[in-house]
């Protein structure tokens, strides 16, 4: 992979603040449903510490991008912040597996499933945003859903009858979504892969004649532009 295709990467897994605002909406309301139903000290700790960490990530990716409109990303640069941010979305979607966990085994009905649409949310948006780098998507899925589907197995083998067969369904349902999403990551990934390899090679020809294979006009506006600019760019005499 280039440089330039990991620096792209990176920015898109680098991209959105709205589905981070969203999901942290969300746990809040599951949290609070909590303890409607009684209180929950340990929910509204997990709760607190997933939180901290989604204002955590916004406020990397913020700060990415005011980076990025004000200095040109280097590789160097580009992968410190994505360090960054894999130290703070690992942490967050294990708590965020934990917190299901509990809440599948403590809650009541509305709250289950509330976990349900959140956890399938979680999932989604991990597929449809971290897909760029696969092995850290493929991580967040799995600890966002399998502690929520062993949660579900649990309950249904603590519950027996009619209850505890939904219960499983739904157990086996996580596990075997979260798994068969890791294609569609894969899938993706190779697409995405394939587009910039594409992008480059257009980009190239752009800037070559196709007769002669020299370069054209473009490439040499674009060399002189650049030029102009590590010599200082004020004086229109300079490159005389």
């Amino acid at each position: 992979m280039s440089d330039a295709s990991y620096i792209e990467l990176v920015t898109l897994l680098l991209g959105g603040r709205l589905p981070i605002a969203i999901m942290a909406l969300s746990v809040v309301s599951v949290a609070i449903l909590s303890q409607l139903a009684g209180r929950d000290d340990r929910a509204l700790a997990f709760a607190g510490g997933i939180f901290v960490l989604l204002m955590i990530r916004a406020g990397i990716v913020t700060a990415f991008k005011r980076s990025a409109k004000t200095v040109p990303l280097t590789m160097a640069a580009t992968c410190k912040w994505e360090v960054r941010y894999v130290g703070v979305v690992l942490p967050y979607a294990i708590l965020f597996g934990l917190f299901n966990f509990h809440l599948v085994n403590t809650g009541d009905e509305a709250v289950r499933l509330m976990v349900v649409a959140q956890t399938f949310g979680f999932c989604a948006g991990m597929v449809s945003r971290g897909f760029v780098r696969p092995q850290l998507c493929a991580l967040m899925v799995l600890m966002g859903a399998f502690p929520t589907a062993i949660g579900f197995l649990i309950l249904a083998a603590r519950t027996g009858g009619s209850s505890g067969i939904v219960f499983a369904f739904v157990g086996v349902l996580f596990g075997t979504f979260a798994v068969s999403s890791l294609e569609t990551v894969r899938h993706l990934y190779r697409a995405i892969l394939a587009q910039l390899a594409t992008k480059r090679e257009l980009a190239a020809f752009a800037r070559v004649d196709p007769l002669t294979g020299l370069a054209n006009r473009l490439a040499m506006r674009e060399k002189l532009a650049s030029e102009e600019d590590r010599g200082g760019g004020g004086n229109p005499l300079h490159c005389c």
